[in-house]
């Protein structure tokens, strides 16, 4: 093939056509080469419409997905439009919450004596939903708690402030680490609201 028969351009044009595809660098290298890099979406979170799963991006896009659940991903409940297709991306109007704790619980770091904790390090998430009153209320399952991280009951409710986001989130990641510090189970419901009393 004749490298200048090639469009960069179009080639990238039509390669980024595919949901999955974040970004595509293309580039002629003289005198027979045509490098292609491909940066594919993240998944961030697993989303069932129509009583199919789908993956949804770090940018909040459907994407497609193959046969049963990711354990790994939670599973998030978020308002959509109807006729929301593959490729398009769920509407963060009243959704931002969900997606800005998904951005949070991969970047957010918190240090406590000494040491870096991520979320992410600290407890995995099976469900994440909005609470009428828009507040987030993540489920965790035993199974999803760090080996470092004793648990009192078979699941875990966590309730976070989505207006203080930031602050509750960590309110909460504190008194597992300080629980797992002294050794203590961690109970079954924690309601680390920044508006509240810390309730456990």
């Amino acid at each position: 093939i004749n490298l200048f028969q090639v469009s960069p351009s179009d080639l990238r044009e039509t390669l980024e056509a595919n949901p999955a595809i974040h970004e595509v660098n293309v580039e002629r290298i003289l005198p027979d080469t045509l490098s292609i890099t491909i940066t594919e979406k993240q998944a961030r979170a697993q989303f069932v419409k129509d009583g199919k799963i789908y993956l949804v991006s770090n940018d909040s896009t459907l994407l497609p997905y193959g046969e049963g659940k990711q354990v790994y991903l939670p599973l998030i409940a978020v308002k959509v439009e109807d006729d929301l297709k593959l490729g398009e991306k769920i509407s963060t109007e009243e959704n931002q919450p969900v997606f800005d704790f998904l951005s949070y619980y991969d970047s957010y770091a918190i240090r406590r004596n000494g040491e870096t904790y991520f979320p992410s390090q600290i407890f995995k998430v099976a469900r994440i939903r909005q609470d009428p009153k828009g507040d987030l209320v993540l489920f965790l399952r035993q199974s999803g708690i760090s080996d470092n991280f004793k648990i009192a009951r078979n699941n875990v409710l966590i309730k976070l402030d989505s207006s203080e986001l930031a602050l509750s989130l960590d309110r909460a990641c504190i008194y597992l680490i300080e629980n797992r510090i002294d050794g203590k189970a961690i109970e079954k419901y924690i309601d680390a609201r920044s508006h509240r009393v810390f309730v456990e």
